[in-house]
Parts: structure tokens; sequence; C-alpha cells
């Protein structure tokens, strides 16, 4: 099937009765318009889920924490226990679920 290249109201509103009103299937709806039953699904998606352009989605500052900070802090500062265990990905030395566990019940 060729391309078209843009949609015209008409279609639009076309495929958006065949789908919300009518229940029809993409097969069924791309017949009546005359394009695909992909482009009729990504169109009728664009329409009906819009979303913002990353452009308005900006976040100007990130406020962490003083104790998130020195927490990452003393957690660079810590020496790995080993070369495996730093590949390996083993906590260091203080940071263990054991060494969590033994601080809260003291």
């Amino acid at each position: 099937m060729p391309k078209k290249s843009t949609w015209t109201q008409g279609q639009i509103d076309t495929l958006m009765h065949l789908r919300d009103d009518l229940k029809m299937r993409w097969v069924d709806i791309a017949k009546e318009l005359g394009r695909s039953k992909t482009a009729c699904a990504l169109k009728w998606d664009v329409l009906t889920y819009p979303v913002e352009p990353h452009s308005t989605m900006r976040v100007d500052a990130i406020c962490v924490p003083e104790a998130v900070l020195s927490d990452r802090d003393q957690r660079y500062a810590a020496a790995p226990r080993d070369l495996t265990a730093f590949l390996l990905g083993d906590p260091t030395v203080g940071y263990s679920a054991l060494d969590e566990k033994q601080r809260v019940t003291a």
C-alpha cells in the first residue's frame, strides 16, 4: 500500500468514529481509509494519548539532603574489601545488610 502524506481532518474524524464509537478492528479501519493498519493505529494512539514535548519538562534545580551527600562521601571514602568484592559489587565495610542489622539491634 503506498504511503500517504498527511491526514485530512475528515480522515481523522472517520478514524476516531470507527475506533471509538463503532469499535472496529484496525484491519477494517485501514481498508475504509485506504491506509495501513499500523498507520491507523499509530495516528489513533497519538491523538488519544498526546505527549508533551520534552522542552516543557525542564527541572531547574535538584535539592539533595545533606545526609544523603555525607553518606555518599563516606561510601566513596571506604576502601573496598578486595578486588573480587569490588568487581562483583560487594558492599563496602560497614554497609552490608548484616552490618545494618547489627546497627539497628545495638
